[in-house]
């Protein structure tokens, strides 16, 4: 799921843990995942026929505000550590 939605390809999820809900969700892709006492071949022909809804300009705009927040929490860890540990 992670790797399709890095390049882009659709797919259907099927969210056996609440962690890939959270993931779709937090990328406006909740749609794109189903339970798995949904999944049929029909659920599956469905999400393939509406492949093209996907919409990767918001994905991939917040992948690249989590990007983003983690550089940026990242610098300020290693500021705040600075001197504090010796290597």
């Amino acid at each position: 799921m992670v790797a399709a939605i890095l390049a882009g390809c659709p797919f259907l999820s099927i969210n056996y843990a609440s962690k890939h809900e959270d993931l779709l969700a937090s990328l406006g892709l909740a749609d794109a995942g189903i339970n798995p006492g949904e999944a049929s071949a029909d659920a599956i022909m469905a999400a393939f026929e509406n492949r093209d809804s996907f919409d990767w300009v918001t994905a991939h705009q917040r992948l690249g505000e989590f990007r983003d927040f983690q550089k940026s929490e990242s610098t300020r860890f290693i500021a705040d550590i600075g001197g504090k540990v010796k290597v």
